[in-house]
């Protein structure tokens, strides 16, 4: 049985499908009932993956496909554009170079390297993923229903910020508003991704690629929230400067402890790592929502209060969100 070694590259010039103008693309390579899956590139409309899979070759009628996808974890993912090629168009005797354009979209094309090898050379495992089955997609929309109970929360939620502010008579009342709601949407990716880390903790061994992912994606999620929280701490500040408001201390020490649980389970991917950091960032997910709601209540309580800018009416603080 011979091996099919696709070396894929990058893609040029691809579609748009997120608000901000760009994308966040992977892609799945798909030959019969194998494929591989890339990793997913953030906000990158000319994304690097340089991957490699090997497949297989059971029948040369067989087409070997490329879809292209735009990663969003809150709703479905939107394809981007496909490709397929049949295997027996391809030359045996050496690797063909091609850019491959894309159908079913705008436009954009991918640089992937295809060659069929009697055996891999050696060396090549450790930097090739050998593609496996389809998976059994039951797990996913478990999980999704578990997202979609979390989504209602956050609306409530959301709600109840309104709710918070509305006698907070302040020149920062607006942009405590936004961080409030900026921390809310952070707590929802992190209460999301918690929850597939831990059904992902269970199927390490089926799909280590997509558990690095998920840990990429908290990497970001909690960076995200220690900055804001910590923009959160100085508007706060600044608004009830004679009532400090509690729950801050606790939520920035859980932002802290989230970012150190995720950095940790980088530094040492391994089953048991894994799932100890699931169970992890779940009990701070808790603790955080937990802060949120407090913090909702401390700023109801004192919103009476009136704090006035300095004499010229500025604030004196800078605000960057993400």
């Amino acid at each position: 049985m011979s091996k099919l070694l696709v070396k894929l590259f990058n893609g040029v010039d691809l579609d748009p499908k997120d608000f901000s103008g760009t994308s966040d693309p992977y892609v799945i390579v798909r030959l019969g009932n194998q494929q591989g899956k890339s990793k997913t590139v953030m906000k990158n409309l000319n994304p690097v993956w340089n991957e490699s899979y090997t497949f297989d070759v059971t029948n040369m009628s067989d087409v070997l496909t490329f879809n292209v996808i735009d990663y969003d974890y809150l709703s479905s993912d939107d394809p981007m554009g496909n490709i397929g090629i049949l295997l027996s168009t391809i030359p045996k005797n050496q690797p063909q170079a091609l850019n491959l354009p894309l159908s079913n979209c705008k436009g954009g094309s991918l640089n992937v390297e295809i060659s069929f090898l009697d055996a891999l050379p050696p060396g090549m495992r450790t930097n090739t993923y050998v593609a496996q089955p389809v998976p059994n997609k039951n797990w996913q929309a478990s999980l999704e229903l578990q997202v979609q109970q979390i989504q209602r929360q956050i609306v409530a939620m959301q709600q109840r910020v309104d709710s918070s502010l509305k006698n907070v008579n302040n020149s920062a009342k607006e942009d405590l508003r936004k961080a409030l709601k900026s921390l809310l949407s952070q707590i929802n990716s992190l209460e999301c991704y918690s929850k597939k880390l831990s059904v992902l903790s269970e199927r390490y061994l089926e799909d280590p690629v997509e558990v690095q992912r998920t840990l990429q994606d908290l990497l970001v999620v909690a960076k995200t929230i220690v900055q804001v929280a910590t923009i959160l701490n100085n508007i706060a500040t600044f608004v009830f400067p004679f009532t400090p408001l509690a729950p801050m201390t606790p939520l920035l020490m859980t932002a802290s402890g989230i970012l150190r649980s995720v950095q940790a389970a980088l530094n040492n991917t391994t089953p048991q790592q894994v799932a100890i950091t699931a169970v992890e960032l779940s009990n701070c997910a808790i603790t955080i929502h937990n802060c949120f709601n407090e913090l909702l209540s401390a700023i109801q309580l004192f919103s009476q209060q009136v704090i006035r800018a300095d004499a010229n009416g500025n604030v004196k603080y800078t605000i960057s969100y993400q």
